[in-house]
């Protein structure tokens, strides 16, 4: 008398979400450029520091306030660090820190604030007009 056991084993396979369907779309910047605007309001001195991107996915922009004793001896030299995310694929924070430096520096600060639309999925703001900043600025650098 001969016992036969059969065992029934089942697998599921699952397949884990595409890459591109957990990532954002490349955005690449195409030209950068940095407007510094003197700050004097009576109480405080400093600048306001505006980026415009012109990238793949449209222009983006942002401003950040840097304080009087702060001041480069050199805005070319100071913004030249930027010119590490032309032609970068930008939609990635550790990319833009190996680029920029520590997260917390005015740079990454700077960039990851003009991205940060792009990466919530809005529409952005453009915080004020190129002629304008060109009539207010005290120096303009543009890296392309």
């Amino acid at each position: 008398m001969s016992v036969q056991m059969t065992a029934r084993m089942t697998a599921r396979t699952f397949e884990p979400p595409s890459l591109s369907a957990n990532r954002l779309p490349s955005i690449t910047v195409r030209r950068l450029e940095v407007f510094i605007v003197p700050l004097d309001d009576g109480t405080r001195a400093g600048y306001r520091v505006h980026l415009l991107l012109a990238t793949d996915a449209g222009p983006l922009a942002a401003e950040l306030a840097l304080e009087a004793r702060e001041k480069p001896a050199d805005w070319v030299t100071w913004s030249y660090r930027l010119r590490k995310v032309v032609h970068t694929d930008c939609r990635d924070d550790i990319a833009l820190e190996r680029a920029l430096g520590d997260r917390g520096s005015f740079h990454c600060r700077l960039v990851r604030a003009a991205l940060q639309p792009f990466k919530d999925g809005q529409k952005p703001a453009l915080l004020n007009t190129r002629a304008t900043l060109i009539e207010l600025a005290s120096s303009y650098i543009c890296l392309f």
